[in-house]
């Protein structure tokens, strides 16, 4: 009897671990449902940048920090995801993260403008 016991506890076990997978599942899959933003809609170009080299991570990370102090985001909410350089057109890209837009950054220009120079804003066409 107790090698019954011992292979029923295993499978009682095995099934909570499933059921658990699953809902974690089930959460991302909510949390990307929540996104409606696409990807060329999340970003913005800053059109004729004048900036020769950046350190994108150090800048994505202070802008952030930005927002989260201006307007009041929790710690773990970050606004910028990536921060590119286009080497042809001297062009810097800002990357939203899902739950954000390009709209989103122009609309809060002032709190991320002083860490570039451009001539222009321009959001990324479909």
């Amino acid at each position: 009897m107790p090698a019954t016991s011992a292979r029923s506890q295993s499978r009682t076990h095995h099934s909570d671990q499933n059921k658990k997978k699953s809902d974690s599942q089930t959460t991302v899959a909510k949390s990307a449902a929540k996104s409606s933003f696409s990807y060329r809609e999340r970003r913005l170009i800053l059109v004729n940048s004048r900036v020769f080299f950046i350190d994108s991570m150090k800048t994505r990370d202070k802008i952030n920090q930005e927002f989260q102090k201006q307007l009041k985001l929790s710690t773990s909410e970050l606004v910028i995801a990536v921060i590119i350089k286009s080497i042809k057109q001297q062009n810097v890209v800002l990357t939203t993260t899902d739950n954000y837009s390009a709209d989103f950054l122009q609309q809060h220009e002032k709190v991320w403008q002083n860490c570039f120079e451009y001539a222009s804003l321009l959001k990324d066409k479909v």
